[in-house]
């Protein structure tokens, strides 16, 4: 096993303890070592969004795009992170370019997020569902199109309450988790 090897595999295990600067240091080593490795740019940006810091995970998304253009469930989270920063229109690209994959579902929630980024509330939260209904075997993609149909319910609540996005006690939207354990 070679050393950026383990140092994944290390970095793998901190993140499943919930340790994510621990999972920063074995990551930031990795990529040391082999600076386009796409699993350590992309596990890096997870641990990025997870501690808060957006602008870095968007940073290593945009990143990960150029060295591997066709990971797509990296380019869903980017876009997500774009559009809860309130960029709209990046993120509106990232999802179109999502209405490419041969993947049914993937393409369900392309349509859903683009839909959303319109303000088309209802409508996105039935693309979701529709998505949600076919077969898929990422259960992390899943889990979050849940997450996101739930705050989409909640911005529908929100919106119905008091014009405006829904907000966390901070005054502060949170981040959606760009996390994921099936790379």
């Amino acid at each position: 096993m070679s050393v950026l090897d383990r140092l994944l595999r290390r970095a793998q295990r901190a993140d499943a303890k919930r340790d994510p600067y621990g999972c920063i240091v074995y990551l930031m080593e990795a990529l040391r070592i082999e600076p386009e490795n796409s699993k350590a740019i992309y596990l890096l940006a997870v641990q990025h969004a997870e501690i808060g810091l957006v602008e870095l995970s968007i940073s290593g998304l945009s990143k990960l795009m150029k060295v591997e253009p066709a990971f797509e469930l990296a380019r869903l989270q980017l876009g997500l992170l774009m559009l809860d920063r309130g960029w709209p229109a990046d993120a509106r690209s990232q999802f179109a370019a999502l209405k490419a994959s041969s993947d049914g579902p993937m393409r369900a929630f392309s349509d859903a997020m683009v839909l959303a980024v319109d303000g088309r509330i209802d409508a996105a939260s039935e693309a979701i569902k529709s998505g949600l209904a076919m077969s898929t075997t990422s259960s992390a993609r899943h889990l979050l199109m849940r997450g996101i149909l739930w705050r989409l319910g909640k911005t529908r609540s929100a919106a119905t309450q008091e014009p405006g996005v829904a907000k966390n006690s901070s005054g502060r939207r949170p981040p959606f988790r760009a996390g994921d354990d099936s790379f």
